[in-house]
């Protein structure tokens, strides 16, 4: 059993409540011929699976910002889960029944952005974190639709990042040369002073180590690693490219 299907089989007392809880409660009381317990889960795995559940119900809500799921769409969240989370089969299972029950639940995309900035209102970097694979996911299909927009800004404004950290983040994905700025969060002006201690405060907020100490679930790790990697990168170009030592 999957880190996440471990969880889950004894999340019965979890008491997180609002439309997180919600989704939570459905999809553990759909799973409890299947061995769920009424374990009381830890703060660390409450934080775990509020993150699990807030990734799959925000991004239900993505999917459905056109007007409808396509199956595209769908497919998409499949080829996620297996080839970037990597998640077993059961806890795939997990994933899909969390998008279903959210894409039709009458909680809006905003009320999962705001609970989840309150869960994480001491972690910024984990609603940093939130921001940055919504935004993956919206890009994914190499377009990012009028309404997921529109959402991704309301989420920056909601985790307190404000509308240009998602202007930022989808820069970070171009061919601009400037986009190694973006991925810094940092003005092709900005002195090397504040280039440097941008990328001190960006490296020490997405290290792996810190991030799974802060409830990211495991299998999320990786993408947080490519974060750091391409926040590596992005300071290496930027220093070869200004002479910085």
């Amino acid at each position: 059993m999957g880190l996440i299907g471990s969880i889950f089989g004894g999340a019965i007392g979890f008491s997180l409540g609002g439309p997180i809880g919600g989704i939570l409660g459905a999809v553990v009381g759909h799973k409890l011929g299947e061995g769920a317990s009424s374990r009381i889960a830890d703060a660390k795995q409450q934080a775990q699976a509020a993150f699990f559940v807030t990734t799959f119900s925000m991004l239900a809500k993505l999917a459905k910002a056109d007007g409808r799921v396509s199956d595209e769409e769908i497919a998409l969240v499949r080829d996620f889960m297996r080839t970037q989370l990597r998640l077993s089969p059961q806890d795939q299972n997990y994933a899909i029944e969390i998008f279903r029950k959210a894409k039709d639940s009458p909680n809006s995309f905003e009320d999962y952005a705001q609970q989840f900035a309150s869960i994480f209102a001491a972690e910024p970097h984990m609603r940093e974190v939130m921001l940055d694979l919504l935004v993956r996911l919206a890009a994914a299909d190499g377009t990012v639709h009028p309404n997921e927009e529109k959402m991704l800004r309301a989420a920056a404004r909601i985790f307190q990042m404000g509308e240009g950290a998602v202007d930022g983040l989808l820069s970070g994905r171009g061919g601009d040369p400037s986009r190694f700025y973006a991925v810094l969060g940092v003005s092709p002006s900005a002195s090397p002073e504040e280039i440097k201690a941008r990328y001190r405060h960006l490296v020490a907020e997405y290290h792996p180590d810190k991030i799974i100490g802060k409830g990211l679930p495991q299998e999320f790790v990786e993408l947080a690693e490519t974060r750091f990697k391409e926040i590596q990168e992005a300071y290496e170009e930027i220093k070869s490219q200004r002479g910085m030592r």
